[in-house]
C-alpha cells in the first residue's frame, strides 16, 4: 500500500511540474527588474553619434531613451544581442544625452529595469579632415586633405616652421568636396606647414572642426621642375567640351586622386548664373587645370560676323572670369567649324584634336576607353566631353591607365609651352613630336 501512495505523489508531483512549464509559472516575477546597463555615446559627425553599453545577464531586449533638455523619449527598441547602434539625423552642433534600459521576460509580460538618470552625452560635429599632402605646382603650393562628411566648406591655416610661429588663416573655400587649395601667396624658396578646418553654418554661427595641430609641411624649393612637367617624358593633354554639367565633379575627383590635369572648354551660358556650374570651373583651376572658351552659347561661328564672334568670346571671357577669376587663354570652336574669319576674330590660339573619342555619339564608356587607349601617342589633344555620365565613367579608367603607361596629364597650355608654343589665330590639333 506504502508503495502505491508512493507512486501516486511522484505521478502528481510530475503532472504538477508540466502545468507550471505549460503556463508559464517558470518565468520570473513580476517583481524582478533587470540592472541599468553601463552606458556610453561617442560623436561619429555632423548628424550622428554612437550609443553603446554593456549587457545586462539574461536581457530580453533593450530601450534607448534620447533628451536633449528635460524629459526622456523613447529613440527604439532592440534586440538582446545588440551593445550599440548609430543614430543619424541628429541637429548640428547639439547636444544629445542618452540612457538604456533592459528588459525581462515576465510572467506579467516584459518589464523594463532601471537605467542611468545622467545617462551618457554627446555632441554633433564635423570630424577632423585628414591632411594629405602638400606639392610643388605652377601656381603654388597645393595643400590637400580628405573631405569632411557635413562640412559646407574648408579654412586653411599657414605658419613658417621657424619655432614659435602661429598660425594664420590665409583662406576659407566653400563647398562640400572640396578637398584641395592651391597656396598662391607662397613664396619662393620657403618651407611652410599647413593644417584644414572644415566648417558649417549652425544658424548664423559658423561652426569649426578641429584640425591638426602638426599639420603637413611643403617647401617651394622641392617643386622639382618647373610645373612639376618632364619634358623628356611625353605627355597628353585631354580635354573635356560642352560643360560644366553634373558629371564635371566626378572627373574633377579622379584628376585630383591622381595629381593628373585637363582642359574644359566651357560654355559661357552654362556658367553665368549658375552657382554650383561656377564652382566646378572654380575648382577646376584650383587643381591647376584649364579653363578654354567654347564660346557663349555654344554657336556655329562660322555663320556668325566677325562682331557677333568676338561678342561670343567676349561673353564667355566674362563668365569664366567671374566664376574663377581667369580668363581663358584658348579656345576651341564648338564642332571644330572655322573659317579665316573666324581664326581671325577670336584673339586665341584655336584648339581642335588628334583623338576624336565621339563619346557624344556612342554614349558608352567602354567605347569612350577604347578610342582613347587604343590610339593615343605623345603630343595627342584628345576630345571628350564632360555632359556625359559615361565620359566620366571612362575618366575613371582612362585616367590612372594613361598615367600607368608613362604619359604625364597636362593642360594644353602645358603641352604647347614645351612641343613649340602657341600663336593667337593659328589652329592646333596635336603637338607631337614625330
Amino acid at each position: 500500500m506504502k508503495r502505491f501512495y508512493k507512486r501516486k505523489g511522484l505521478l502528481l508531483a510530475g503532472l504538477l511540474l508540466l502545468v507550471l512549464l505549460i503556463t508559464g509559472a517558470g518565468k520570473p516575477s513580476s517583481a524582478v527588474k533587470t540592472a541599468a546597463p553601463a552606458v556610453k555615446a561617442q560623436t561619429i559627425d555632423w548628424n550622428g553619434i554612437k550609443v553603446s553599453w554593456k549587457g545586462v545577464s539574461n536581457a530580453a531586449g533593450y530601450r534607448i531613451y534620447i533628451k536633449t533638455g528635460s524629459g526622456w523619449k523613447i529613440q527604439g527598441e532592440y534586440k538582446s544581442t545588440t551593445r550599440w547602434v548609430i543614430i543619424r539625423n541628429l541637429e548640428f552642433n547639439k547636444k544629445y544625452t542618452f540612457t538604456v534600459r533592459a528588459c525581462a521576460e515576465t510572467d506579467s509580460g516584459k518589464v523594463w529595469g532601471d537605467y542611468s538618470r545622467t545617462g551618457a552625452s554627446a555632441v554633433t560635429a564635423l570630424n577632423q579632415p585628414v591632411l594629405g599632402k602638400v606639392s610643388g605646382t605652377s601656381g603654388g603650393l597645393k595643400i590637400t586633405w580628405t573631405a569632411v562628411n557635413g562640412a559646407e566648406g574648408y579654412r586653411i591655416y599657414r605658419k613658417d616652421t621657424a619655432s614659435g610661429a602661429k598660425w594664420i588663416r590665409i583662406a576659407q573655400i566653400s563647398g562640400r568636396s572640396q578637398s584641395a587649395y592651391v597656396d598662391k601667396t607662397a613664396a619662393k624658396g620657403k618651407t611652410y606647414c599647413y593644417t584644414v578646418r572644415a566648417y558649417r553654418m549652425a544658424g548664423k554661427n559658423c561652426v569649426l572642426s578641429n584640425c591638426d595641430r602638426k599639420g603637413i609641411t611643403g617647401s617651394t624649393k622641392s617643386a622639382g621642375k618647373k610645373d612639376g612637367i618632364d619634358p623628356d617624358k611625353p605627355m597628353i593633354a585631354l580635354t573635356y567640351d560642352d560643360g560644366p554639367s553634373a558629371n564635371t565633379p566626378k572627373i574633377l575627383d579622379v584628376l585630383e586622386k591622381y595629381d593628373a590635369r585637363a582642359t574644359f572648354f566651357v560654355v559661357g551660358d552654362r556658367v553665368d548664373g549658375n552657382s554650383s556650374y561656377q564652382s566646378y570651373v572654380k575648382r577646376a583651376c584650383e587643381l591647376n587645370c584649364q579653363i578654354g572658351n567654347h564660346t557663349y552659347s555654344h554657336a556655329a561661328l562660322t555663320r556668325l560676323s566677325q562682331s557677333s564672334i568676338r561678342s561670343q568670346i567676349s561673353r564667355c571671357d566674362s563668365a569664366v572670369k567671374k566664376a574663377a577669376g581667369v580668363t581663358p587663354a584658348v579656345m576651341r570652336p564648338p564642332g571644330g567649324s572655322r573659317n579665316s574669319t573666324v581664326d581671325q576674330a577670336v584673339g586665341k590660339p584655336l584648339i581642335l584634336w588628334s583623338i576624336d573619342t565621339e563619346d557624344w555619339r556612342t554614349r558608352n564608356a567602354s567605347s569612350t576607353i577604347s578610342a582613347v587607349l587604343d590610339h593615343v601617342r605623345d603630343g595627342d589633344i584628345v576630345l571628350m566631353h564632360d555632359l556625359y555620365s559615361s565620359t566620366a565613367e571612362a575618366s575613371q579608367t582612362i585616367i590612372p591607365e594613361l598615367i600607368r603607361r608613362g604619359y604625364q596629364l597636362v593642360t594644353v597650355e602645358e603641352l604647347a609651352r614645351y612641343r613649340g608654343g602657341m600663336k593667337a589665330g593659328n589652329r592646333y590639333s596635336s603637338f607631337r613630336t614625330k
